[in-house]
């Protein structure tokens, strides 16, 4: 059973779903990102000691 009141605003609420996914998506990819970076020079520096 729909609502036709969610319906009806359901692409506002899309929209601002997709707005705090993509958000939250960079959040993730710029902490992975991150890791790696701090995963790679540790293992650089534990190449070179």
């Amino acid at each position: 059973m729909m609502n036709d009141d969610d319906y009806d605003e359901r692409p506002s609420g899309f929209i601002g779903r997709l707005g705090k996914a993509r958000a939250l998506t960079w959040i993730v990819i710029i902490g992975l990102v991150a890791l790696s970076i701090g995963a790679i020079s540790v293992v650089i520096v534990l190449q070179n000691a």
